[in-house]
């Protein structure tokens, strides 16, 4: 049965599932939102569906093709994008099909079509169902990126299909540097306005405007695009740039800040920024484009904000999302002796250009500095001039010796293969290099591969023939699939060709990853380490051990859902000699008839094992469940248990307690049994706090979990029910009372 619709308000600013790390919470959003609030505007929830997902696939980020081609990320995914507006408009089911311009797509990109068409059929019913549990949504926002487009243009296609579709606006990296991408959206009706650049400003006067109109604003509205349909004309109109000093922190209250913690990111981590913009402009980069220009904070409302979003969020790091955090040196120092003088007790680091000397560096360590990620490219100075890099090779090898030399933990170097006009004499003086550095700094050096590509903001991008680049379009037959939009797409570029490309560059790429992969750290995560994609299956469980005889086993569901289940040592080996049989006989079969027994014999062992749970995430629907962050649980209405958490009796050290853990993050947390009566109440429900202390919840124990990431704190209304009628409809699964319960675990 469907999950009743939750009651939110109207107005959500809300990300789906990229490829993006979920190592920390997106800083775009968080500005959006303490904007909005400093300006008296608190209508807005915040949902981040990438936290009930996996790792999403993302076929755009195949930074090679199978035959070395460099795609040109402009609409990167563009015939499965305009099989999906083709489907809006005239229609029909959003879902792909699986014909041969589907297949020949999956091919060329070096893709199984029947993975592809998999995922696109499970993502697909991952927003429909989730979007079918939210009730009336008036104004809505998401944040675009490259990687997320097609899951965000299939997002507002659910939405606009409502009796009465929201006001939607994209924003982000994505639609401000593709014109043609926000010009799709447009024209599909998939977007009412697309926000270019830096949104806050923006995104209050078309919420103001909209709010006094009640429906789409029918005028221009500064720092927007949008499309006039009486004239078949998009219009863009200008806003001026923010002063960073009149920027209040950022808000990451309404998000569940615990929920973003991962085994590479062990601290937990919020975002914020010294600075927008950069001082340079290298051929192949498109940040510019998104900032305009330089503007840099003054260090007291910097170090103001710093120390503000460490104490209320108890932020062990922060990690800046400037372009180019050391663009100008001395504001950089001065920031680091505001934070020592202040004693702030919090990591912190960024990206920084190499421009740095031993004594700046150490300072920086000294104010918590232990991450960097230097831009080095390469070393040989002929390719950093083509790439205008104003650095050369001593700047570099100076700038990683320094960092490195006085102890910073984590210093990434990025390394860009393929770059035209580079050669291989060079690029292996640079790999060469590079391995040498990481021999004599094994534990805190790392090389970060970031293979050259095209987009529409570079500088090299508006002449293309001058880096010798000659660009391709899109076949025929791609452009066919929505002759609606030919007007727009006649024109997009799909790849070039020209000086170090193809078989030249993925060699190049298969060198650096060579680089890469023989001086990984065992010991000393990497906050810089990027998510290789989706790795959990739909047909068997990743089993990790989290504890002497416990086990956790996660997978995919057909609806894209990230679950996972609590196992014993004799449910481990139930399962994996259940599969094996399976495996066995799957190989003497045709295959069609034996891989649904096998889907039946896995659906019945999860259903067992989920009887033996007091909560589990679900299979089928995700559990659509906002969470907020505050220092203080004792100040929330009502908490709710968060949907990416199973919870099962088990013997620990023992003793009989409740393992609850977030199958995730695989944090966890042992509970006492007699907490059962409030997580079995927590699953069904939110709950309020004095509920859950009556019910068996030590204080202690909630304030735990919550920071955890097991309890979310929620702004849903729960009414207080009499702790007599709480208790009386409570019944703790245990041994006794569980259908097929297993023993308890042992300790």
């Amino acid at each position: 049965m469907p999950q009743p619709q939750l009651s939110l308000k109207p107005n959500l600013l809300c990300i789906v599932p990229p490829y993006l790390s979920k190592g920390a919470p997106p800083l775009g959003p968080a500005a959006l939102l303490g904007y909005l609030r400093s300006q008296g505007c608190n209508d807005f929830d915040f949902l981040d569906l990438r936290l009930w997902v996996p790792n999403a696939y993302a076929p755009t980020y195949n930074p090679c093709g199978v035959f070395g081609e460099t795609y040109v990320l402009d609409v990167p995914d563009l015939p499965l994008v305009l099989k999906l507006l083709d489907n809006f408009t005239q229609s029909r089911d959003l879902a792909p099909e699986m014909d041969e311009r589907f297949e020949l797509y999956c091919l060329e990109r070096g893709i199984n079509p029947h993975t592809l068409y998999s995922y696109l059929l499970s993502m697909n019913r991952f927003v429909e169902s989730f979007f079918s549990q939210l009730g009336q949504i008036d104004f809505i926002g998401f944040t675009v990126w490259s990687s997320n487009f097609l899951a965000t243009l299939m997002a507002a296609a659910h939405l606009k299909r409502r009796r009465k579709p929201p006001l939607i606006v994209f924003g982000g990296p994505q639609t401000t540097e593709s014109k043609t991408s926000a010009k799709l959206a447009l024209r599909a009706g998939l977007a009412d306005f697309v926000a270019l650049g830096e949104g806050e400003e923006t995104l209050l006067r078309l919420y103001e405007a909209f709010r006094q109109e009640r429906s789409v604003p029918a005028q221009a509205v500064p720092g927007t695009m949008r499309f006039v349909h009486s004239t078949g004309e998009f219009q863009t109109s200008e806003r001026p740039l923010l002063r960073l000093n009149n920027l209040p922190v950022p808000a990451f209250d309404q998000m569940s800040l615990p929920s973003y913690w991962s085994k590479e990111h062990r601290l937990r981590t919020v975002t914020y920024e010294l600075s927008r913009g950069c001082t340079d402009k290298c051929t192949f980069c498109s940040e510019w484009v998104f900032w305009k220009r330089m503007r840099q904070g003054n260090t007291q409302h910097v170090a103001d904000g710093f120390e503000e979003i460490s104490r209320r969020y108890n932020a062990e790091r922060i990690w800046f999302m400037d372009s180019l955090l050391n663009a100008k040196l001395e504001p950089l120092r001065e920031f680091a002796e505001e934070v020592i003088r202040r004693k702030l007790n919090v990591k912190w680091g960024g990206f920084m250009r190499a421009q740095m000397d031993t004594e700046t560096a150490n300072l920086l360590k000294r104010a918590g500095c232990d991450f960097v990620f230097i831009g080095v490219e390469s070393l040989s100075d002929e390719t950093l001039k083509l790439m205008n890099k104003r650095r050369t090779e001593a700047d570099n090898v100076k700038a990683l010796k320094a960092f490195l030399g006085v102890g910073i933990r984590h210093v990434v170097a990025g390394f860009i293969p393929g770059f035209p006009g580079d050669t291989r004499e060079r690029f292996l003086k640079t790999a060469l290099v590079l391995s040498e550095i990481r021999r004599e700094y094994p534990e805190t050096f790392r090389v970060n591969v970031e293979p050259f590509i095209i987009s529409p903001g570079q500088p090299l991008f508006a002449d293309l023939s001058e880096a010798g680049l000659v660009p391709h379009k899109w076949d025929e037959r791609y452009l066919d699939i929505a002759p609606q939009f030919r007007d727009l797409t006649n024109d997009i570029f799909c790849h070039v060709t020209g000086p170090n490309q193809g078989m030249e560059r993925l060699g190049e790429f298969q060198i650096a990853r060579s680089v890469t992969a023989s001086h990984k750290r065992s010991n000393s995560p990497d906050v810089f380490l990027y998510a290789d994609g989706e790795s959990w299956s739909v047909a068997n469980l990743d089993i990790k051990e989290i504890g002497r005889g416990i086990h956790l086993g996660r997978a995919k569901s057909e609806t894209a859902l990230a679950h996972g289940l609590i196992l014993t040592d004799e449910e481990k080996a139930e399962y994996e000699g259940t599969m094996e049989f399976l495996t066995l006989n799957l190989a003497d079969s045709d295959g069609h008839a034996e891989a649904f027994f096998n889907r039946d014999r896995h659906d019945a062992f999860m259903q067992q094992l989920e009887a033996r749970h007091i909560s589990y995430p679900s299979r089928t629907e995700p559990k659509v469940r906002p969470g907020f962050y505050a220092n203080d649980i004792y100040n929330a209405n009502a908490v709710c248990l968060s949907p990416y958490t199973a919870a099962r009796m088990v013997l620990h050290d023992g003793v009989e307690s409740i393992l609850v853990v977030d199958i995730v993050t695989m944090k966890h947390a042992f509970v006492p049994l007699e907490a059962g009566p409030a997580l079995s109440a927590l699953s069904s429900a939110p709950c309020l706090v004095q509920d859950l202390v009556a019910l068996g919840l030590a204080p202690e124990f909630l304030e735990s979990l919550k920071e955890n990431g097991i309890l979310m704190i929620t702004s849903l209304a729960v009414p207080r029910v009499p702790e007599a009628e709480i208790v009386s409809e409570i019944v703790v699964q245990t041994p006794e009372t569980a259908p097929s319960s297993p023993e308890a675990v042992p300790a």
